[in-house]
């Protein structure tokens, strides 16, 4: 891995106010605005890798396109989402893929994220290199975001069986077989009903290690009874009982009640 050189990213570029620069890619320098002066590091920048040459472009592009401001807010998010996750990763010569984002509101917050989402969304009508196809499906969707109660969490849209959500045929399928098993008693109780858990939600073990019998929420509905998760953030420790609201699917529901509320004791 070669970060870029200074000879291979300078260049001279025409702001949107009309001025010319001659600035360096792969160093990190100031913009004057109106407002402020703008800091700009591109220092994350990588040689080579298809997802830097690709968000480099992009982002100059916008510095020309665009207000200064605008784009050094956009700027400042892709660095430290780079530096944070993408250069962090196992491999980080891989494209950036759905599962990088999956965690976004718990680092950076809901309210940056229009930043991101706009980088996103150039990268994806430009058809530049490095995107995983899952997040332009994923850029389509009418809710990327979700919000119940007072909380945000990242809805993620993908049927991927090592890496994201199921499919509708593969939680059946699951669900099946840990019922036979249960049913031929080749798992205890407290297994099968944690087990309803995990796979019916989609959150991290710790997650659920960290909930209490008070985060299940129990009422009466119109086809019987309704359950609501109150589910702690999995990487903020510090914000003590600050949680996201979920609906709970009827067949975590089934697990969690059937035959009784014991069940919900044995898997918190």
């Amino acid at each position: 891995m070669n970060i870029n050189s200074s000879q291979m990213r300078q260049r001279e570029i025409r702001l949107y106010d009309g001025r010319r620069l001659h600035l360096d890619f792969s160093l990190s320098f100031i913009i004057e605005s109106d407002t402020r002066n703008h800091k700009f590091d591109f220092t994350w920048a990588v040689s080579g890798v298809d997802w830097s040459e690709s968000l480099l472009t992009i982002l100059t592009d916008l510095i020309q396109t665009h207000s200064v401001s605008y784009a050094y807010f956009c700027s400042y998010q892709v660095g430290r989402f780079v530096n944070d996750v993408l250069l962090q990763r196992t491999d980080p010569f891989s494209p950036l893929a759905l599962t990088d984002l999956s965690d976004w509101v718990e680092r950076y917050g809901v309210e940056v994220w229009r930043f991101m989402q706009a980088i996103l969304n150039r990268w994806s009508k430009s058809n530049l290199p490095g995107l995983d196809p899952k997040i332009e499906i994923f850029l389509k969707q009418p809710t990327k975001w979700e919000q119940e109660g007072n909380e945000w969490y990242f809805a993620l849209v993908a049927n991927d069986p090592e890496r994201g959500a199921f499919s509708e045929q593969e939680l059946d399928n699951i669900h099946n077989e840990v019922n036979l098993a249960y049913q031929e008693r080749r798992i205890s109780t407290k297994e099968w009903a944690l087990t309803c858990f995990l796979i019916s939600t989609g959150v991290r073990p710790v997650q659920i290690a960290r909930m209490k019998i008070e985060d299940v929420q129990i009422v009466p509905g119109p086809e019987g009874k309704e359950m609501t998760l109150l589910i702690p953030l999995a990487k903020k420790r510090s914000l003590g009982k600050q949680r996201w609201k979920r609906k709970a699917p009827t067949q975590l529901v089934e697990a969690l009640l059937c035959p009784s509320s014991e069940h919900l004791a044995l898997v918190l």
